[in-house]
């Protein structure tokens, strides 16, 4: 289409060279309407389906995959195989919104295995072609580790990351990808090193500071966490599941205390906050406040009750929660 209009606006005001003028005119004019003229309407129409009619194909079809299916996942699934086996040049674009989705359905909620697993082979497939065909764009390397970061596979993850920051050095969420990788596989040392690259690159960014403060809580090295950390207003980093988690893990169960105790005061009915509560308090040895904290809980959802009954068991009987 952009190339029709280029067209129309240069028959409109450009003029043709002498000797394109004198070369037509010695066209015969009955081989120009026999010949020339089909040929060029045929050409013009198999160009048009050829580049046209499979895009339009396959945005119909991605359409559909984006959105809510009532047949479910394995639907969408459909849609983004038939979007895929066009090969427009809407290819890159279907390749990324598939990977999205995969690593969507790789945590969701009521998705069938089979399905997530077939997700995951198609766009393994097809983001594996996508690097083929660009090798030197850190931003498809980026979606290939999200990919098999969202699976559970920290290593490869890594290894798409990694060639992903050697193409594109200053980006700092290639940064975080790498370090968050790495502090998913325990390795804490190497999550230091890349969060702090990330931070060097920009130490204004509150979220790089964030993170790589989180990474020296999992480090235990707490004098340089506090010191990077103390630029943030404390509120924003005790309310902030990651912070918690990190002081859990790493048995800092006095700042694990502090954190929840602030998440309870804003989010009172929230189950999952007294059940975390209760874990922090058996870790310091207060199993009555544990025991209270999961009948509170049971009070907000009684749905809870059966659950609890084995958790406060667990507890009398000296077992870890």
């Amino acid at each position: 289409f952009f190339i029709l209009v280029l067209a129309l606006i240069h028959s409109s005001v450009g003029k043709p060279s002498e000797a394109l003028l004198s070369a037509v005119k010695g066209i015969d004019k009955g081989f120009l309407n026999r010949v020339i003229v089909p040929l060029t309407s045929v050409t013009f129409i198999f160009v048009f389906y050829v580049v046209n009619v499979p895009a339009l194909r396959a945005s119909t079809q991605l359409i559909l995959a984006l959105q809510a299916s009532p047949g479910g996942p394995s639907v969408n699934l459909e849609h983004y195989k038939k979007t895929l086996s066009y090969r427009s040049f809407g290819d890159a674009e279907a390749r990324e919104q598939l990977v999205q989705a995969t690593s969507q359905a790789a945590t969701a909620q009521g998705v069938d295995p089979k399905t997530r697993e077939r997700f995951f082979d198609l766009a393994k497939l097809e983001i594996e072609k996508q690097l083929d065909r660009t090798p030197e764009d850190a931003r498809y390397f980026l979606f290939a580790g999200s990919l098999f970061s969202s699976f559970g596979d920290h290593d490869r993850a890594i290894k798409y990351f990694i060639k992903a920051h050697e193409l594109s050095p200053k980006k700092q969420g290639i940064l975080f990808s790498i370090g968050s990788s790495y502090l998913n596989k325990s390795d804490f040392e190497n999550a230091v090193k890349f969060t702090k690259q990330a931070y060097d690159l920009d130490p204004s960014y509150t979220e790089a500071r964030r993170i790589y403060g989180l990474a020296l809580v999992y480090s235990k090295e707490t004098n340089l966490a506090g010191e990077i950390l103390k630029t943030l207003p404390l509120e924003t980093v005790l309310g902030d599941q990651r912070f918690l988690q990190a002081f859990f893990v790493s048995g800092y169960f006095e700042q694990a205390l502090a954190s929840i105790n602030l998440m309870i005061e804003k989010d009172p009915r929230n189950v999952q906050h007294f059940f975390a509560r209760a874990s922090v308090y058996y870790r310091l040895g207060k199993n009555s406040a544990a025991i209270a904290d999961l009948n509170k809980a049971v009070e907000i959802n009684p749905n809870a009750k059966e659950q609890v009954a084995k958790l406060i068991a667990e507890i009398k009987a000296g077992r870890a929660l």
